[in-house]
């Protein structure tokens, strides 16, 4: 979109969206920002993963939306402002664990190593393009971060409550 013409309402949500009510406009960090608040809920709310789970979807639904429509605006793929992804693949990371603020804590870091090295295929996902593109390699982190958790209770270095 031209930086002359004015956004719509439908633009604005989108951005709203997408930023997660501008913590993606920060100046630093935003996407390590906009896995915080995910980070809170589940320290939160936790124990109801069904709230988590409709959460994780919703949220899903609405960034693949709001990141194509970002994308468009700002003229780039995956404009940095955009941090919805990170919250949604946060998210899917806690899923299911007792919440608590130290697995919240690790799951945060390991979700944050995942998120910036994309090992194989995150990187791949990351290339289906558009909104897509933008949160799969997300929820793709979140996976990786679920499953290193899970094998580091096995491991007895964290407990994940059950």
């Amino acid at each position: 979109m031209n930086a002359q013409q004015p956004l719509g309402p439908s633009d604005r949500v989108a951005r709203l969206i997408g930023t997660v009510f501008g913590i993606g406009n920060l100046p630093v960090v935003p996407g390590t920002l906009g896995s915080i608040p995910s980070a809170v809920v589940f320290v939160l709310v936790g124990s109801h993963w069904p709230v988590l789970a409709i959460l994780a979807f919703t949220m899903f639904v609405a960034g693949v939306w709001a990141a194509g429509k970002c994308e468009r605006i700002a003229g780039e793929e995956d404009p940095r402002s955009v941090v919805i992804d990170e919250a949604v693949g946060m998210i899917v990371a806690v899923i299911f664990l007792a919440p608590s603020l130290s697995l919240g804590a690790a799951a945060f870091v390991i979700f944050r190593f995942f998120d910036i090295v994309k090992p194989f295929p995150l990187r791949r996902l990351e290339r289906v393009g558009g909104g897509w593109g933008v949160m799969l390699d997300d929820v793709g982190a979140g996976i990786y971060t679920w499953v290193s958790l899970f094998v580091l209770s096995q491991l007895g270095v964290v407990s994940i409550g059950f």
